[in-house]
This record gives C-alpha cells, sequence and structure tokens, in this order.
C-alpha cells in the first residue's frame, strides 16, 4: 500500500495514519507466536524484495483462513448431522463475509488467533456429542495455550473449558451439582480479581503486560456512566457497520441500503436462536448434548462481544482521543457468530418455500461480497493516477 501511495486517498479517520512510515505500530508488547511464525517464513526470503515477502505472509493468512472454513463445515457436521442446509450455510456465511475475507488475507495476528480459537470450537463440539478422552483434552489445553501466546483476544476462549466442566457436571450430577460448580467458579473469579485489585503494584510483570490497564481504573472507568454513554452510542454504530463491511483497517465501510439486508438476518436469527433454545416444545426436540452445545456458541458469542464492546475502558481524560475497537477483534469467534446465524434463520426455512428462501439468501450474500469487493474494495486499494508512473 505504501508502493501504491495508499495513504494519500486515505480518509482523516484517526489522529495518526497506520500507513505513514514515521509512525511505526510496534507489537513487541503483542503476545508473539504469530510473529515467530512469520519470522520463520521470512527467514529463507529475508534478502528478496520486501513486495514479496509480504505476498508470502499474506499467502500464510489465506491458509489459516482455508483452515478456518473447513473447521466451520467440521464443526457444523458435527453440530447438525441431518441438515445439510446448515452444513453448507455455516462455511458460505464465513467466505462470502466481505469484511472477515478482507482482514484475514492481511499480515496480523488475528488470522491465527482465529484458527485456534476454530479448532477450540470445534473440538468442544466433538467432546459434547462423543464424549472426552485424553487426546482431545491435550489438544484442547494445547490449542487454549498456543491461543493465549498469540493475542489477547484469544482470553475468551478460557470460558469453553469452563463451560465444557458444568455441561459434564449436570450430565453426571445433575442441576443442584452444576450450581454448586457455578457458584464456586463465580467466587473464585470475584476473590481472583479482587486480590489483583488489591496488589496490583506488586503483581508479575508478565501479568500486567497481558493485561495491560490497572484493574481499578478500569472499574472506575466503567462506572462512570456520564462519559461513557456518548462513547457506547458511537460504538454500537462502529461495531455493528465495521461487522458486515469494514475494509482498509477501517478506513471504509459499506454504508446505506446494502446493510439492510444482512441487519434485518440478524435481527431473524436471533429471534431464531432464542426460539430453538427457550421455547419448550422445541427445545426438547433438540438432544441434550446439541443444546448445551447451541449454549455453549451462545455465551461464547456474548462472552466475545462484550469483552470487545468494553475495550474503550479504561477512558482518557475529557477532551483526548477515544480508541474505538473495530468488529475485527469479534472474528475470533466467527464459528459461533456463524452457526448461531445460520442456525437461527433456518428455523424459519421448513419446506419448499424455505428452501427457495435459503437459496435467495446466498444469493444476497453473493451480492453483499460483491457490492463490496467491486463497489469499495477495488476502487479503493487501486485509486491511483497512473499505476504505470
Amino acid at each position: 500500500m505504501l508502493e501504491r501511495d495508499f495513504e494519500r486517498y486515505l480518509p482523516p479517520w484517526s489522529p495518526s495514519s497506520l500507513f505513514n512510515p514515521k509512525v511505526p505500530l510496534s507489537q513487541f508488547k503483542a503476545p508473539p507466536l504469530y510473529y515467530v511464525l512469520c519470522a520463520v517464513l521470512l527467514c529463507p526470503i529475508r534478502h528478496q524484495d520486501i513486495v514479496l515477502q509480504l505476498h508470502v505472509l499474506r499467502t500464510f493468512s489465506v491458509l489459516l483462513n482455508v483452515g478456518i472454513v473447513a473447521l466451520a463445515y467440521l464443526t457444523a457436521r458435527t453440530l447438525f448431522p441431518d441438515d445439510l442446509l446448515v452444513q453448507l450455510g455455516v462455511p458460505l456465511f464465513i467466505v462470502f463475509l466481505p469484511a472477515y475475507t478482507d482482514i484475514m488475507s492481511a499480515v496480523n495476528s488475528d488470522v491465527l488467533a482465529n484458527f485456534l480459537f476454530s479448532l477450540l470450537v470445534y473440538l468442544a463440539i466433538v467432546i459434547q456429542r462423543e464424549g472426552s478422552s485424553w487426546p482431545r483434552l491435550a489438544l484442547l489445553g494445547g490449542g487454549l495455550a498456543l491461543g493465549l501466546l498469540t493475542k489477547r483476544t484469544m482470553v475468551s476462549a478460557l470460558v469453553i473449558p469452563v463451560l465444557l466442566v458444568l455441561f459434564a457436571g449436570q450430565r453426571r450430577y445433575g442441576s443442584r451439582g452444576v450450581a454448586i460448580m457455578t457458584g464456586s467458579v463465580v467466587c473464585l473469579s470475584v476473590a481472583t480479581v479482587g486480590f489483583a485489585v488489591a496488589n496490583w503494584n506488586s503483581m508479575p510483570r508478565w501479568i500486567t503486560r497481558f493485561i495491560k490497564a490497572n484493574p481499578q481504573m478500569y472499574w472506575d472507568s466503567l462506572l462512570n456512566w456520564r462519559r461513557a454513554w456518548p462513547v457506547y452510542q458511537e460504538e454500537v454504530k462502529i461495531l455493528a457497520q465495521g461487522f458486515w463491511g469494514n475494509f482498509g483497517w477501517g478506513a471504509y465501510s459499506l454504508e446505506g441500503w446494502i446493510l439492510v439486508f444482512p441487519f434485518l438476518l440478524s435481527g431473524l436469527a436471533l429471534i431464531g436462536v432464542l426460539w430453538s433454545l427457550l421455547w419448550k416444545p422445541r427445545a426438547r426436540a433438540l438432544p441434550l448434548w446439541q443444546r448445551q452445545s447451541l449454549l455453549l456458541l451462545l455465551v461464547v458469542t456474548f462472552c466475545v462481544w462484550l469483552i470487545t464492546f468494553l475495550r474503550v475502558h479504561p477512558l482518557p481524560p475529557e477532551g483526548r482521543w477515544v480508541y474505538i475497537p473495530r468488529a475485527r477483534y469479534t472474528y475470533v469467534a466467527i464459528i459461533p457468530m456463524a452457526c448461531l446465524f445460520v442456525w437461527g434463520v433456518r428455523q424459519f426455512l421448513q419446506g419448499q418455500r424455505g428452501h427457495l428462501l435459503g437459496l435467495a439468501m446466498v444469493f444476497g450474500y453473493v451480492m453483499l461480497d460483491s457490492v463490496a469487493f467491486f463497489g469499495h474494495m477495488l476502487p479503493a486499494f487501486f485509486k491511483v493516477v497512473d499505476l504505470t508512473g
């Protein structure tokens, strides 16, 4: 992008340009795994042209994204073994989500974090359906450890093993056992947070680097509702718009009528998911492991969005620029979101007319992706006066 003078056409969306070589963004404080792998890939070609090195790393990102799409199909096939429409709809949702496809071809640790998170979700669904085994538990623990070494957003994956333990307890000990285990986990979490707040200055440096902000500052900022409310209003708009159509690291976005289609489908999907889980006659038609798996996906999705939404804290002093997180941080849970989206809409696609409506939805995916690619991404990334110089 520097070579094509991309900064020249970049709207002023932040105080400093990401593409200004005089304002480098260091990743030394970020978890290192992705960058270590990139360094290994670049080692044989470290003396080659930097554009070639960039293409190699972007190819690495694309291959990881292919793995995510494959895991999406495997997850859907495991969770919905008798529903071909959902099995195909989940990977298609991911493939035709334009903002996601854009960021997953970039040189960024998001793609490895998303791959590892997707692997954990798939393993969790397999464990729910077929039971646990030492190899599966080892893969789950290893994937979680690697994820935490990749990106801080993987902290939301910690809820997956907790939920698996709770679900196993419910099957073995009943609801009372789950209530006891849940209460114990909540009390332990509250005690841990309280200890961290009280002893923040004496905590090990690796913990303070990972958490980044003093919990007391975070709590004070969270309670300052008057200061936070205007920020929340702007954040809702940015996250909702950015999830479906945000390109060039937030520089360009889809706007207008094209976003009506995904927004309406999102509302329909949410109604369908809640209907299938909470309406008793419909919920009882699903096996216990499947209901628990859907609940796991729902809780994981909620946690990811909540953590992303609260990234604005601690808020800076009045008058200073407030960083509002982009929706790309929620893509770590792309498979849970895709499964819930397709499953929720699927509740309204019954009979022959339902299948026709499903085809119309796929056509809508393609239209959304086409408008994003040909109407926004290509003009933005290749908007130069003379490519030949």
